[in-house]
């Protein structure tokens, strides 16, 4: 006996139903229970004042100072981001956000960039960890013609280009400082962040030219590769979170 077109409208109806409620179904489970961060980067400053080049007791001028530098662009190639859960929450693992690599691109100062955005399970959150990195010798490859990475896929795969102007006894002149450094850097929240359901966070990753280039009184010329012993030391003072 052949079903009515009453049973099998009845029928199809209920298959449908099916369909959107395994739908609904697989959306709760991909992102109930997790909480959104929005990661930015931002530029602090772009002229890195003056240092005093005059000799007293304390403070004597290195040949290798400049007077000022003014900066145009700063480029950092990061990756394996990782949002670190506290002691209080340590039942938990800690929750990537992003193996990388990401080109962070600063120009103007007071403009922030997005850098990604990932979702993290609902609890306790103490630090940010993140690393400069260079890229693999295969990835260098083939990242060449990449507009956002082709500037870290040289022969040299740096992890900083910063390109400016400084001015030393007088004149302005154009410098182009380039790093292949690597560092592991951990940004620590003020205090633990708890984190539930929906919640929304955004972390802004300050970068500050003037801790990079400045030590005391003092601002390092660029140009000179004898001073690029402190790159890790200089990348750890210039890159800070703001909650």
């Amino acid at each position: 006996m052949r079903p009515s077109r009453f049973t099998t409208t009845r029928i199809t109806i209920c298959l449908l139903l099916l369909l959107v409620a395994g739908a609904c179904s697989d959306t709760t489970d991909l992102n109930g229970g997790e909480a959104q961060i929005t990661l930015r980067a931002e530029l602090l400053g772009n002229v890195v004042n003056a240092a005093r080049k005059h000799s007293s007791v304390d403070q004597i001028a290195r040949p290798d100072d400049v007077d000022s530098l003014h900066i145009h662009r700063m480029r950092l190639l990061l990756g394996d981001f990782v949002l670190h859960r506290s002691t209080i929450d340590a039942r938990r693992s800690d929750r990537g956000l992003a193996d990388g690599p990401i080109a962070v691109d600063l120009t103007l100062v007071g403009q922030s960039t997005e850098l990604l955005q990932a979702q993290v399970p609902e609890g306790e959150y103490d630090n940010l960890m993140l690393a400069a990195r260079r890229l693999a010798v295969d990835d260098a490859a083939r990242y060449a013609g990449d507009a956002d990475l082709e500037a870290f896929a040289s022969n040299e795969r740096l992890s900083i280009v910063i390109d400016g102007t400084v001015f030393d006894e007088g004149t302005w002149q154009e410098f182009s400082y380039r790093a292949a450094v690597e560092r592991e850097l951990v940004l620590e929240f003020d205090s633990p962040r708890s984190l539930a359901a929906d919640d929304r966070l955004e972390l802004v990753l300050q970068v500050d030219p003037l801790a990079f280039f400045r030590k005391g009184v003092s601002i390092f010329d660029p140009r000179l590769s004898r001073n690029r012993a402190e790159d890790e030391e200089s990348l750890q003072r210039a890159i800070s979170l703001r909650l």
